[in-house]
């Protein structure tokens, strides 16, 4: 048995403002926003937003450098002379050893960036949500709602037949306020692209010991006898440096979907020419 609208009822008028039947007005409670279903208290409280942004950084390191070396023992000839005797030579035999600088952290510098803002709306329809003035009321001519039955009862049509728009698998959006129903937006997906920008780091450097292993003093096995004139070493620095920056880019996230939980019902449109309840 089919009964009226109440007063506490909603229908959707995908249509002009200015053509909002007798009898019936706007909710603009509804305007721009979704209808949510709940099942407690929470009824006439909304939340949510449209548009929505995710942020990112760069985040320095820490690391170190490190030398590598080994002993070396290259070959030498002298030349036996009367007039060296009591004279003193370089030993050419020496080595060297390595370590490893100390850590350093590279700090970029802060330049946290924000995704680009995106409209996350799932696809929808706009419809002004009417509401009867007074009294139980029929659904009226040229009105939306829905149905969980397989087929629409007499009187009324599933959207896209019978000459009606088609507004399947689309959410019901508010119409905005004091706009007209009727139009449509909004993407199954979505993605967020990230602002130019670049990350520099600080200059830094990295603390270093004397990398070195003297040698020791010997003889040049020959006619002459000679002593090492100094212990032979090496130093190795790691100088304060200033990286190159990080690269500008542009990042594009990978494409979510936009769509909020959700229940199918069949869209039905009343096109009896008449005030009307689906039987």
């Amino acid at each position: 048995m089919a009964h009226a609208v109440p007063t506490d009822g909603r229908v959707f008028w995908i249509n002009t403002a200015a053509s909002i039947p007798s009898g019936w007005s706007r909710d603009t409670d509804f305007d721009d926003v979704y209808l949510q279903g709940v099942t407690d208290d929470s009824r006439g409280t909304g939340g949510g937003a449209h548009i929505h942004t995710q942020n990112h950084a760069l985040i320095g390191v820490a690391h170190t450098h490190s030398v590598s070396g080994a002993s070396v023992t290259p070959g030498f000839t002298i030349t036996r002379k009367s007039n060296i005797f009591g004279s003193t030579v370089s030993a050419l035999t020496h080595g060297h050893n390595a370590s490893t600088s100390a850590s350093t952290t590279i700090t970029y510098a802060d330049d946290s960036t924000s995704l680009s803002s995106f409209e996350a709306d799932p696809p929808f329809v706009r419809a002004i949500i009417i509401k009867p003035d007074t009294g139980d009321k029929l659904i009226p001519d040229g009105a939306f709602c829905f149905t969980d039955q397989a087929e629409a009862p007499t009187g009324f049509d599933i959207t896209g037949s019978g000459g009606t728009t088609d507004y399947s698998e689309k959410f019901i959006l508010g119409a905005l306020a004091a706009g007209d129903g009727g139009g449509t937006g909004g993407s199954t997906t979505h993605t967020h692209d990230d602002i130019s920008h670049d990350h520099p780091d600080n200059l830094h450097g990295h603390v270093f010991a004397n990398a070195g292993l003297a040698t020791s003093s010997s003889k040049v096995q020959s006619a002459v006898t000679a002593n090492v004139l100094e212990r032979i070493h090496h130093e190795v620095s790691l100088y304060s440096e200033t990286l190159s920056d990080v690269s500008t880019e542009d990042v594009v996230v990978d494409a979510g979907s936009s769509e909020p939980a959700y229940m199918n019902l069949l869209g039905i449109e009343n096109t009896s020419g008449a005030d009307a309840l689906p039987a």
